[in-house]
């Protein structure tokens, strides 16, 4: 198996220090989660197709505590997140696609980005404060 755009492998020798860095497996979930997903083969070296021995104890260290891979979204890929909903769920608040797409996504983010989209011409609104819904603009979708 070679390493690609939908595969990684990891060694898991990290679980052995006394300082777990879990930064390189979480920026390799992100990236996946991000884009149009993928495997990560935990316990593969680069360089082999086998996996090596890992000790059961060292498995309850496993732990991320608390991170998630949508929290710090790139602007662009949280902008076509909401796209893609809205295309899917039209006639939307806010608080709508913050549920349907990840509750570590802040509102503020999802407002944020929404009124960036809004005054792109990419978003439609209807309505005003708390009874604001969004949907795409069907007419910017047909320009080149």
């Amino acid at each position: 198996m070679i390493e690609n755009e939908n595969l990684e492998k990891k060694s898991i020798r990290f679980l052995k220090e006394s300082k777990i860095d879990w930064d390189p497996l979480a920026k390799d979930c992100v990236c996946f989660a991000n884009g149009q997903g993928g495997s990560i083969l935990l316990g593969i070296e680069n360089n082999s197709s086998l996996p090596h021995f890992v000790n059961p104890a060292n498995l309850r260290k496993l732990n991320f505590k608390g991170r998630t891979t949508l929290k710090n979204i790139e602007d662009y890929r949280l902008e076509e997140l909401i796209c893609k909903d809205l295309d899917k769920y039209p006639s939307s608040s806010v608080s709508e696609i913050q549920e349907r797409n990840g509750k570590e996504i802040s509102i503020r983010k999802i407002q944020a980005t929404t009124y960036k989209l809004l005054n792109n011409g990419i978003l439609l609104k209807e309505g005003n404060l708390r009874w604001t819904r969004y949907s795409i603009n069907k007419a910017m979708q047909n320009i080149p």
